[in-house]
């Protein structure tokens, strides 16, 4: 039957071993060393501990597995990091956690088998009167535990992306791309995560609940969607320019092609950059085809009287309000009113109320006489027809005077007869002969009145 040598029983014996001679005394210690070697072969001797735990008496299979147990949760799982959007659990090693228990169990098993007999004893003595520890090595490589919680931050932390609107597509054939917006999505609690030390002792798992809060845009899909439709509103259809029964339009399409996007903080906003003269060659093409002239009285100067008489009534004239009309049509487009009327402004004759005073005319500038006596009385007939046709015309000052212009057609519904005409050095029949003479006696009259 072995006999079993308690602590204090090993320390009596060596206490005993350490009175002999020299000789004896190795003989004694390499005894206590045998002894003590057999009684813990392939096992811890007493008084050894690795990080904390008493190790003595254990195998290195029993030790291993005590440290494992007490080291593992903090190996295989240090932390764990919940979310809404999920878990994660993560090792030592994915974070750059070192726990090394191994290296100091080695020290620790070799304390007491190493080197010779007297410090091997001497060595199993110590373990005996006072317990020996060896701490188990630790590290933690922070830049490598950061580099990973930040691959989960960017997949927990997300910006809320804006809806935008886009026109795409050429000249003719625009149309609205709108891309839609995403809610996003910041976290609470980072700060704590990112601080994260390891719990050594004792060692453990730490729990990180991270909160999540949706962040809206600022711009939604369904504002940018109302913002198309009233653009494609704007731009449907046709705008009516109306004056009694005459009607010219405007295709709306045409506002696509100078639409434009403006991007702020707020979000989008559609303009339309047009301006009132964007409209001129439409509207001056309106005026052409509705102005009226005015008609200047025709007036014959009574010497008797030194009063004009008129010979004909002035007739007041219209004219298209440009200005007005362009800017009404820049407001309807811009605007929701199908429709607008043409403004007319009423123009009066120059000379509807001068008198001799206001004209200038106070005397005879130049006379002008031919005799036309023995003519033929078509010939007499167009004569008198195209004289009273130039009888009281007004030249303004500074004004050209032009004889065809003020004489009007020549034909027969002006109340002109044939007559005998030159061309090409010939004398033929035609419409309005004689006309020629009332040309020259007017050309003398202007002569002898000094007007260029």
């Amino acid at each position: 039957m072995r006999t079993m040598l308690s602590r204090r029983g090993i320390l009596r014996l060596a206490a005993a071993g350490s009175g002999s001679v020299f000789l004896g005394g190795l003989v004694g210690v390499g005894a206590v060393a045998a002894t003590f070697e057999s009684r813990y072969s392939r096992r811890f001797y007493p008084g050894v501990s690795v990080g904390g735990i008493d190790l003595s008496g254990f195998s290195w299979s029993d030790a291993v597995a005590r440290l494992n147990d007490r080291w593992r949760p903090l190996i295989s799982m240090p932390v764990v990091i919940r979310s809404d959007s999920g878990e994660w659990r993560p090792t030592g090693s994915q974070i750059g956690l070192l726990v090394d228990y191994l290296t100091p169990l080695r020290s620790a098993y070799a304390w007491g088998r190493s080197g010779g007999v007297a410090m091997r004893a001497s060595q199993q003595i110590d373990g005996l009167r006072s317990s020996r520890d060896w701490p188990v090595i630790t590290s933690f490589d922070r830049e490598k535990y950061v580099a990973y919680v930040n691959e989960i931050l960017p997949g927990l932390h997300r910006r809320a992306t804006e809806a935008t609107v886009a026109i795409v597509g050429e000249q003719g054939s625009r149309s609205f791309l709108v891309s839609p917006s995403t809610s996003g999505q910041s976290i609470l609690g980072a700060d704590k995560l990112v601080a994260f030390q390891p719990k050594f002792d004792p060692p453990g798992t730490q729990a990180f609940e991270l909160q999540t809060h949706a962040v809206p845009p600022n711009s939604t899909t369904d504002e940018l969607l109302e913002l198309v439709q009233n653009a494609e509103r704007m731009t449907s259809g046709q705008l009516s320019v109306r004056r009694g029964e005459r009607t010219w339009t405007i295709d709306r399409a045409w506002l696509r092609d100078r639409m434009k996007l403006e991007q702020s903080v707020e979000g989008a906003r559609l303009v339309f950059p047009i301006e009132a003269v964007d409209f001129k060659l439409f509207v001056e093409g309106i005026a052409t085809e509705l102005n009226l002239e005015p008609i200047e009285p025709k007036v014959k100067f009574d010497v008797q009287s030194e009063r004009f008489q008129h010979l004909k009534p002035a007739v007041d004239g219209l004219r298209v309000d440009v200005g007005e009309l362009q800017a009404r049509i820049r407001g309807a487009l811009l605007g929701a009113e199908s429709s607008v009327s043409v403004p007319m402004q009423a123009v009066r004759p120059v000379l509807a109320t001068a008198t001799t005073a206001t004209l200038g005319l106070d005397s005879t500038f130049g006379i002008g006489q031919s005799l036309f006596h023995g003519s033929a009385a078509n010939r007499i007939h167009n004569i008198r027809v195209g004289s009273g046709k130039l009888d009281g015309v007004v030249i303004e000052p500074g004004e050209t005077f032009d004889f065809n212009k003020s004489l009007g057609p020549i034909d027969y519904d002006a109340g002109f007869v044939d007559g005998l005409i030159i061309i090409n050095n010939r004398t033929i029949p035609g419409v309005g002969g004689g006309i020629c003479q009332v040309s020259t006696t007017m050309f003398r009259a202007a002569f002898l009145a000094g007007l260029p």
